[in-house]
């Protein structure tokens, strides 16, 4: 079993499918927290190329990894249904 418990930002999540992905995301280089034993600003930057996937019975399976890591990806998708004047859509 996958346990995503490591702290990363610049995730992506996404749904498709029913199905919750969680998309690369990144360690280090981020603003310190003063007196935080995680959040410590580092020179070093990690990018990740991990996929994972919530299946039905709520474990993550890790799927193929994305062809280049990538972090603080963003995407929106907006459908529209549009019906000629008068029409019902």
């Amino acid at each position: 079993m996958i346990s995503i418990v490591a702290i990363f930002v610049g995730k992506a999540f996404v749904v498709a499918n029913d199905k919750l992905l969680v998309i690369g995301g990144q360690q280090g280089d981020f603003m310190a927290i003063p007196g935080s034993p995680i959040f410590k600003c580092v020179r070093s930057e990690v990018v990740y190329s991990n996929v994972y996937m919530l299946d039905d019975g709520m474990r993550w399976k890790e799927l193929p990894p994305m062809p280049k890591p990538d972090s603080h990806i963003e995407f929106a998708l907006v459908v529209a249904q549009m019906a000629p004047r008068g029409a019902e859509p």
